[in-house]
């Protein structure tokens, strides 16, 4: 069996992505059509390696393309799209934007003030659209 870097396995997937993108959607594949892939299929695939300080961002998630999309667009020197498919986008970020986060652990007394805090917003927010009710 040959040993294919990282990279490589990336290009073949990509190429076979695209020759199953050409089956599915025609020649022609509109670029804004509704993605025909299935909640498991629209993956995200973050790879990065301890030789290099950007890591790669394969996604054919919609959700997760707009927000990184936002990101190109607010900071294009440090998010940049590599490339674009019909249904999928390949991102370079520097691997140090890429976090891992412990889960929030709320003691029962921080989880009542929360409550108390949204119940208080929500209060507000119901006190304000009667007072603009009433102006029309």
């Amino acid at each position: 069996m040959i040993k294919k870097s990282l990279n490589e396995e990336i290009i073949i997937e990509a190429f076979l992505f695209c020759i199953v993108t050409l089956i599915i959607g025609g020649k022609g594949a509109d670029k804004n059509m509704s993605t025909p892939l299935t909640r498991h299929e629209q993956e995200t695939i973050i790879n990065f390696n301890a030789g290099e300080q950007t890591a790669t961002i394969y996604t054919a998630d919609k959700a997760v393309m707009r927000k990184i999309d936002a990101l190109v667009a607010d900071f294009p020197s440090i998010y940049r799209i590599l490339s674009e498919t019909t249904y999928a986008k390949t991102y370079e970020v520097p691997k140090k934007y890429i976090s891992y986060r412990k889960p929030r652990r709320l003691t029962e007394e921080q989880r009542e003030q929360a409550r108390n805090r949204i119940k208080i917003l929500n209060n507000a927010t119901t006190n304000f659209n009667n007072i603009l009710d009433g102006l029309h």
